[in-house]
């Protein structure tokens, strides 16, 4: 179960069609580069949103159907704060061992397969601290489908207060995406911009998806009369196959800002569907508060410590009773 936990940190990626943006970058008109500086001034850097996710249960478990979380943000100058609970869990279901993502380490001593799913969490991150804390709700699956034991886990992850590939703020920069809003340093240099009959234009400009996914090249299909919300794109390196793909639907005005209804964010093997419940283009304090308090109350229960600070690719590991988090600092 330890690999589990430690794999889903990362960002998977999809492979479906082929890059189009040219290899050069060209030169443009002053007008044709306004849509991709449209796009970068509507991105907002300080708001609250609240959104309804569906996600697969199991993301390395295939099979397992999907879950709903209900997750609120707040980001401001220097401080995010995240807050989330699950609010539908599908049914467990028994796969065999080396069925397609199924590992013998997946089963206990009798042969009943473990599935974990993420069931609450809360993250907060300022200048001087980094820490991300979940819980999972667990099954032992027999054969037949039975389940013959509940589960229950606590993981904090600790990390430095500069590194952002965590799991909570991956998830918000795919939100992101998923509501035609992407985060500005996921776009670099405009390569290549056309006017599409429809009004739409599309744009390549170079990017990335995630602060450590290496530069490539984002195809965005943009859409000037719904405040520059992206309808379309992909990202991939140049002359392979795209990564990631993303698509939003319907327009929902915050005065001036504009975000999708609606939308997704495509990576292999998992799939974010994303609606919009509320959004303020202002600070609250109030999830900040709500997360702390999350994250204080489980440290005075047994949990599992993850510390990313020294080596964000080789945590050190720790099991701590409660009340003795810091007692090693």
């Amino acid at each position: 179960m330890r690999r589990r936990n430690d794999l889903c940190r990362g960002v998977v990626v999809l492979i479906t069609g082929f890059a189009t943006c040219a290899t050069d970058i060209v030169a443009q008109e002053p007008a044709l580069r306004s849509a991709l500086t449209q796009v970068r001034q509507a991105s907002p850097d300080v708001f609250t949103l609240e959104v309804e996710v569906d996600l697969p249960a199991a993301l390395l478990l295939p099979g397992q159907g999907n879950t709903t979380r209900v997750m609120r943000f707040t980001t401001g100058r220097d401080v995010t704060a995240t807050v989330w609970k699950t609010t539908r869990l599908p049914k467990p279901k028994y796969y065999p061992p080396h069925t397609d993502g199924y590992e013998p380490f997946d089963y206990d001593a009798h042969g009943n397969l473990i599935v974990s799913i993420w069931s609450e969490g809360a993250t907060i991150r300022d200048k001087s601290i980094h820490e991300e804390y979940s819980e999972s709700t667990g099954s032992r699956v027999a054969w037949d489908n039975t389940v013959v034991a509940q589960l229950f886990g606590t993981f904090l992850h600790r990390y430095s207060p500069s590194y952002s590939n965590t799991i909570s703020l991956s998830m918000l920069r795919a939100i992101r995406w998923a509501l035609g809003r992407p985060p500005v340093e996921d776009l670099g240099e405009l390569e290549t911009e056309d006017a599409k009959p429809d009004g739409t234009r599309e744009i390549c400009a170079a990017g990335q998806y995630s602060p450590h996914s290496g530069p490539g090249v984002w195809t965005l299909v943009v859409d000037p009369a719904s405040g520059h919300l992206v309808r379309k794109g992909s990202f991939g390196a140049r002359r392979e196959e795209p990564r990631v793909r993303c698509s939003s639907e319907g327009t929902r005005w915050f005065g001036d800002v504009a975000l999708a209804e609606r939308g997704e964010y495509i990576t292999l093997p998992s799939q974010l569907s994303v609606r919009l419940i509320s959004f303020s283009p202002a600070f609250d304090p109030a999830v900040v508060a709500e997360a702390r308090q999350i994250i204080a109350r489980a440290k005075t229960r047994l949990v599992q410590v993850y510390d990313y600070r020294d080596d964000p690719s080789n945590p050190n590991v720790k099991t701590v009773q409660a009340g003795d988090l810091y007692r090693d600092e």
